[in-house]
């Protein structure tokens, strides 16, 4: 009786172990950084009143929704059109910190 409760204890370790090294780890995917969703969010912004390549700074901190809320831009062509594509829109992030100010440069070539 003992022998049979080892091996069956021996096959159930084998096939969990088994189960576990072959599951599929969501983690190991990796969410967007940051960039890549402000890239996305701005994707389509017309540049065309820009006179030339411009980096512009967006301060912006997290709500406790995780939505963006812009504080302000230095560029005074595109600071609505960027708080209108920006705020309150959802980022999927956990390396930012609720209410802390964050500063983005953000690169618009003509």
């Amino acid at each position: 009786m003992n022998i049979r409760k080892s091996w069956l204890f021996s096959f159930l370790l084998v096939a969990f172990l088994a189960t576990s090294a072959f599951s599929n780890n969501t983690a190991d995917l990796g969410p967007e950084t940051v960039n890549q969703q402000f890239a996305k969010l701005l994707k389509g912004i017309d540049v065309s009143t820009l006179d030339t390549d411009q980096t512009i700074y967006v301060d912006f901190m997290i709500n406790e929704k995780s939505q963006i809320i812009v504080l302000s831009t230095n560029s005074k062509v595109l600071d609505r059109t960027l708080k209108a594509r920006l705020n309150y829109k959802t980022l999927t992030t956990e390396e930012l910190e609720l209410f802390e100010r964050y500063t983005v440069p953000i690169s618009f070539k003509k």
